[in-house]
């Protein structure tokens, strides 16, 4: 038999899951899909779709990306409520520059009955990268005028975020 290639057996060993090794993270961060986390806070001055004698819209926010049917989450459930604090936090993959993050707030109804559309918000790759954002948007379409959405949005990439790969350098 042929002798073993002796600089095969000396692999190295395969870091383990979830600790790549990076050598340079600037690399890393352009070719890694970013990665939003996402912070709903709240909304202000909803539109009240219940009549009575339901009480006041029941609102939920539903966070997505057009075009990315894995790529959304929403809050929860806030019953009898014009002016929700959802403090929602949630994750967004894939993000890349040219998409759009779109907020849709909806009126949670009976099963059997459709949910009632409260105003939408959108934020642009622009208004996101490269630092993130803080913004209160004005929800539109929403029946009213005034409403609006509060949210945070922070820029990561490969599980951490852009300003701590900054500081590996």
């Amino acid at each position: 038999a042929p002798a073993a290639d002796p600089q095969k057996q000396e692999q190295q060993p395969e870091p383990p899951a979830g600790e790549a090794v990076i050598q340079d993270p600037s690399a890393a961060l352009a070719s890694a899909p970013p990665q939003l986390s996402v912070k709903i806070v709240s909304a202000k001055d909803l539109r009240n779709a219940d009549t009575f004698p339901f009480g006041k819209s029941d609102p939920y926010c539903v966070c997505r990306l057009p075009g990315k049917p894995d790529a959304t989450f929403q809050t929860e459930v806030i019953n009898d409520n014009l002016n929700p604090e959802w403090n929602h936090e949630g994750v967004i993959k894939n993000f890349e520059a040219g998409d759009s993050l779109v907020f849709e707030v909806w009126d949670k109804d009976p099963p059997g009955k459709k949910d009632d559309f409260l105003g939408k918000a959108k934020l642009l790759s622009s208004d996101i990268f490269p630092h993130g954002c803080s913004q209160t948007l004005r929800l539109s379409e929403a029946g009213k005028h005034g409403a609006v959405l509060n949210v945070v949005v922070k820029v990561a990439s490969g599980g951490s975020t852009a300003s701590a790969a900054k500081e590996e350098k």
